[in-house]
């Protein structure tokens, strides 16, 4: 769809995505307060669908040029509302650490969550590139079995068996085999696979992190009563060693009087 994706639409998208993560953090934070902090991160949990639809969307608009924009605008619409639930859990989250731990807690609890978003942020890339690596050899395979090996030989100067070794070396890519295939064979782009296994990873994240929203909870008074008791036997058994420690030192220190009189009165007989 390049008449539609120009240069020009692929730079609004983007600002617009810039734009949902914003405005996620302030509506969310309303509708957290309306329906409850929980409820909130429970109806995030649509994003783990609407993720995994995403690569046949992709698929539908490379595959059927009939149905037009509507392909495109769904996918713009599916991930710009990802991006505003991604942004809304900002908003909803410190709350509701407070809600489940109390306020007390609240700060280093966040602090914890904040350094898995930090190393997830670090790996992220990394995992992303990887990922993209492997779609984009598998589309190069793909492909290169659906090329004449003389053909092949005659435009990259070596075999097809070499297809490893140039495609690390970028000399084999998606276009370059796009172009030598025969046109009639009417073999579509399969450039836009390239992300599909990243899509199925986040959307089993998304779930996974759904499933750990529904099960996280406030403790339950059986469980308060079980820390109490047991804070209160640790505290006792401290006492009673702190008790034993003291009994020793006056002990030892009667001891040591004993000891010393003795000493004392052995000492005074002698010089007498």
């Amino acid at each position: 769809m390049p008449e539609i994706a120009t240069p020009a639409a692929c730079a609004a998208f983007v600002s617009a995505l810039a734009f949902m993560n914003t405005a996620g953090r302030l509506v969310w934070g309303v509708v957290g307060d309306k329906i409850g902090r929980r409820n909130t991160l429970l109806t995030f949990a649509v994003t783990a669908p609407v993720c995994a639809a995403i690569p046949t969307l992709i698929h539908a608009g490379a595959a059927s040029p009939a149905l037009g924009a509507a392909p495109l605008v769904a996918f713009a619409g599916s991930t710009l509302g990802i991006i505003a639930c991604y942004g809304g859990l900002f908003a909803v989250l410190p709350a509701y650490v407070a809600d489940i731990f109390g306020p007390k807690h609240a700060g280093a609890i966040m602090g914890r969550l904040l350094c898995g978003y930090s190393a997830a942020a670090i790996a992220g890339p990394g995992m992303l590139a990887t990922l993209r690596a492997r779609g984009d050899r598998a589309a190069v395979e793909e492909l290169a079995a659906k090329v004449d090996p003389e053909v092949f030989a005659n435009t990259f100067g070596a075999s097809i068996d070499s297809l490893p070794e140039l495609w690390e070396a970028k000399t084999v890519t998606i276009q370059n085999l796009m172009a030598i295939l025969p046109p009639d064979m009417h073999v579509i782009d399969p450039t836009y696979t390239l992300y599909t296994d990243t899509f199925y990873i986040m959307s089993g994240l998304l779930a996974a992190a759904a499933v750990a929203s529904w099960s996280t909870g406030p403790m339950s008074v059986k469980a308060i009563e079980k820390i109490l008791r047991a804070r209160n036997n640790n505290t006792k058994a401290n006492n009673d060693d702190a008790a034993a420690r003291r009994r020793r030192d006056d002990e030892l220190d009667a001891d040591y009087l004993s000891a010393h009189a003795s000493h004392r009165y052995y000492v005074n007989l002698h010089v007498r």
